[in-house]
């Protein structure tokens, strides 16, 4: 039989980052390939929260959406991949909206004047898991951040790291 790839773009986990998706004449609905974009289990790390979302919605998009399979580049084969990418995107926005609740409830009562740190959001989000992965939160918090100011809505203000200060600008 034939077989077709076709290499998609898929910036955000690394901004080289590609799916492939593999198209066979004997199966009704072609294979993804993800690599490290969505994993068979846990969540996907990614360098700009902004791109990665795009190329999530862009996988699951009706125009594309010619696959159930996605085989990742760790963990077990996922059997309803569209379902999965949706629950990605799902997690990164509710995420987000938790962020923004923070700054504005701190902004609103007066106490985020100048902004508030990295460290701050994670320590009000967070508060309820073990002190050792605030560390790594810290940094999706601060992608999420990044993401934010992409979109107009959030600005960096001073300082790197967790002292990155912040507040919201709509």
């Amino acid at each position: 039989g034939s077989t077709r790839l076709t290499i998609v773009h898929t910036p955000g986990h690394t901004q080289d980052s590609v799916c492939i998706l593999l198209h066979t004449q004997e199966e009704e609905f072609a294979t993804l390939l993800t690599a490290d974009s969505v994993l068979g289990q846990g969540t996907a790390v990614f360098e700009d929260l902004a791109s990665y979302i795009a190329s999530l919605q862009r996988l699951v998009a009706p125009s594309f959406t010619c696959y159930k399979t996605i085989f990742p580049g760790h963990g077990p084969v996922i059997e309803d991949g569209p379902s999965t990418i949706r629950t990605y995107i799902e997690h990164r926005l509710q995420r987000e909206t938790q962020i923004v609740k923070v700054l504005r409830r701190l902004q609103d009562a007066g106490e985020a004047d100048d902004g508030l740190t990295i460290w701050d959001i994670v320590k009000d989000i967070y508060k309820d898991y073990p002190e050792n992965l605030w560390l790594p939160a810290a940094r999706g918090v601060g992608l999420h951040l990044r993401k934010l100011e992409v979109d107009g809505r959030a600005k960096h203000l001073a300082g790197q790291d967790v002292e990155e200060r912040w507040k919201l600008i709509s």
